[in-house]
């Protein structure tokens, strides 16, 4: 069982006892588990079912909106681990690896299903036929993929489905006499003509093609065991976390060229989409230490240590650290991230430009 669990009756995982028990650096455990355990499985299943990079140089459309979904996915991995810790003995989850891999799934179901509505509506169409037709079968295989095939051939271990069968195979003389069919004779059809099973996403492939529904096809959702095993002790992904610490230090060092109080108005209040804090993840990343960051804020070791497991900060207590208004401190937080943006771009632009000219 992966997701959150209610009731005392389990426990939770292991890996999240060291996080839950903590008493002075919880944070830092957190952003252990979300970058060494959390991050690889959800980059994982993002690159396995959107076919993307994750890289920040790459700007391509689905690519960007990868990277926009791995930050939501972490930050309800955080926010739910932050939950789960508020509220011991009242939620569990019993596997965490598994709980954020359900969730990566989840999410690129949910964007799937915005991106191409027709082929959706499509394949859960199809699935109802398929399980309520006596004439199909629609089973799971070892892999965890769905496979759908005449009753006639259900009996007995699930058959090595078709993946060669496209509409152009299996109607050579053209689909338009097809294309007004019901939906139960068009799939007894396509499964005569096949002379075998297929896998639910194929078949979803060639009916589109058949009725000439032109949405990019839908990704299978149906949790791939051997991927998901694998992602449970995956590779380092070197590149990757290179690539994610390199833009995350020039981000850094561009903090560092804000004015003060535009430092201290951003980072006292740095918190995640949903409103969590992050400044923790600063130090466990090795891009700067507590130490490192009171210097920036020209706040004493001491006191920004005891302040530390307070923060994010709201704007009020800011204003009184800082001696200043409310209101300033949203403007300058606000003029702070504008700065970022602005420099961060001129960084990719030259980044771009360079590795043109090589």
């Amino acid at each position: 069982m992966s997701e959150l669990v209610e009731g005392p009756a389990a426990t939770n995982d292991p890996l999240l006892l060291p996080f839950l028990g903590a008493e002075g650096e919880a944070e830092g455990l957190l952003a252990k588990l979300v970058f060494e355990i959390a991050d690889p499985i959800i980059q994982g299943v993002l690159r396995q079912k959107l076919r993307v990079s994750l890289k920040s140089s790459d700007g391509s459309v689905q690519n960007q909106d990868a990277l926009d979904l791995a930050q939501s996915i972490r930050a309800l991995v955080v926010s739910e681990l932050r939950k789960l810790r508020t509220n011991q003995g009242q939620r569990v989850i019993i596997d965490f690896r598994q709980y954020v891999a359900v969730k990566a799934y989840s999410a690129c179901a949910d964007y799937f299903r915005q991106k191409h509505p027709q082929r959706w509506r499509l394949k859960n169409a199809l699935r109802y036929q398929l399980k309520l037709n006596g004439q199909f079968a629609l089973q799971e295989d070892a892999r965890g993929k769905w496979v759908c095939g005449l009753s006639a051939w259900a009996a007995g271990p699930v058959s090595q489905p078709l993946e060669s069968a496209d509409a152009r195979i299996l109607f050579p003389e053209g689909t338009s006499h097809m294309q007004q069919a019901p939906l139960s004779d068009l799939l007894e059809n396509i499964l005569e003509r096949a002379g075998g099973p297929l896998t639910l996403d194929r078949l979803v492939g060639i009916v589109a093609d058949v009725k000439g529904i032109k949405d990019h096809p839908v990704e299978s959702f149906d949790h791939d065991k051997v991927l998901i095993e694998s992602l449970f002790y995956p590779g380092p992904g070197t590149d990757a976390a290179l690539e994610q610490h390199l833009y995350l230090s020039r981000l850094w060092e561009e903090v560092t060229t804000l004015p003060p109080l535009q430092r201290a108005a951003l980072l006292l209040n740095l918190r995640d989409a949903n409103s969590d804090s992050v400044i923790a993840f600063v130090p466990y990343l090795g891009i700067a230490s507590k130490n490192e960051i009171a210097e920036l804020l020209g706040i004493p070791e001491d006191r920004f240590a005891e302040m530390w497991n307070d923060l994010p900060l709201e704007d009020a207590a800011i204003a009184q650290l800082l001696g200043i208004t409310r209101q300033q401190v949203i403007n300058l937080r606000k003029t702070a991230r504008e700065r970022l943006a602005r420099r961060m771009q001129a960084r990719e632009k030259n980044s771009s430009r360079a590795a043109g000219q090589r």
